[in-house]
């Protein structure tokens, strides 16, 4: 099959690139003129120019696909501090998103489309773990990411009840090498380099290899039922849990270091005062606000539909930690 990917340079991309290739596909990335490709290097593929705001670029990348992945959606955290900056993402969201539907509707592609387990749902409490039929709560829908992520959702959702042929998959939170932007790695380097190791009182969250995605999200191109969503997650960790295993798996000098928590509403009393302050803050508020809460999530459908599998909680951090070693990011 010939598959247009969007998003095709960043961390979970080049992962997607290499999972297609592996399976046989021949891959088309639509790519700015500006976009790194080092990750995909290694990989033959071909490359069209062009942005997913764009329309027209949009439907001539989409000629002859039978698929499209659509992955492409970069919001810092702290481009989502005023609700101004979360209107301009959302209809960013929303043009880039609305032009990859029309154009595999006109073309009779079938769309892959990347949320977040962030669309699902959360809980204040760490005792409920949720499904791809969760019922929403009005909790996510104060979070900004969430907000982003479940109107993108719900513009694929109209589409697929019109007959568009779309997969959503809903990743965890992804670790694995080459993260170089250290989205998530930044998390275990933050917890390794600190002394001591400070974290929110509360929150936690599923995790999962970036392999494990890519594979899911090539499996998506032909398995799974259109108009259903799969949580590509793993082991459920409170952050306590996941400090103290990321230290033990640093090494010897990290293992006994001491773990701080601090409770959840004194840290985000004092993050949110400095950041209405402009002053420096230790950690994004938005981050904050998402950390603090637990994403406890349950795989088993795209287990079972999509052929996923879920690796050791050692096995997903222990690669990420050995490759911010190799790159100097940690000692």
């Amino acid at each position: 099959m010939k598959i247009l990917l969007t998003g095709g340079s960043g961390f979970i991309g080049g992962y997607v690139v290499k999972a297609l290739h592996k399976q046989g596909h021949d891959v088309r990335c639509l790519l700015r003129s500006t976009s790194d490709t080092t990750r995909i290097s290694d990989f033959p593929f071909e490359k069209t120019i062009g942005d997913v705001l764009q329309a027209e670029s949009v439907d001539d990348a989409m000629e002859s696909c039978d698929v499209c992945i659509h992955l492409a959606l970069s919001a810092a955290w702290d481009q989502m501090r005023t609700e101004a900056q979360i209107q301009k993402l959302l209809e960013t969201s929303e043009t880039g998103t609305k032009n990859i539907l029309e154009a595999a509707k006109r073309r009779g592609a079938r769309v892959v489309y990347a949320s977040s387990i962030a669309a699902i749902n959360c809980s204040v409490t760490s005792d409920r773990i949720f499904s791809e039929d969760s019922e929403p709560e009005p909790l996510a829908a104060t979070l900004a990411y969430s907000r982003l992520k479940r109107e993108g959702e719900a513009l694929v959702q109209k589409y697929a009840s019109e007959g568009l042929a779309v997969v959503i998959v809903n990743p965890a939170e992804v670790y694995g090498p080459l993260d170089t932007a250290l989205v998530t790695a930044g998390n275990l380097k933050q917890i390794i380099l600190d002394w001591p190791t400070t974290i929110p009182s509360t929150g936690g969250t599923s995790i999962v290899h970036v392999e494990d995605v890519a594979h899911a999200i090539a499996a998506a191109c032909t398995k799974g039922t259109p108009g259903q969503r799969y949580i590509l997650g793993g082991p459920n960790l409170s952050i306590r849990e996941l400090a103290r295993i990321t230290l033990r798996l640093a090494g010897p000098k990290q293992a006994n270091k001491w773990v701080l928590p601090i409770p959840s509403k004194l840290l985000q009393m004092v993050v949110n005062a400095l950041a209405a302050l402009r002053l420096p803050t230790p950690i994004e508020p938005g981050v904050l606000d998402f950390a603090v809460l637990y994403w406890y999530m349950d795989s088993s459908k795209a287990e079972r539909d999509l052929g996923f599998q879920i690796r050791s909680t050692e096995e997903i951090l222990k690669p990420t930690i050995d490759w911010l070693r190799e790159s100097k990011h940690i000692p």
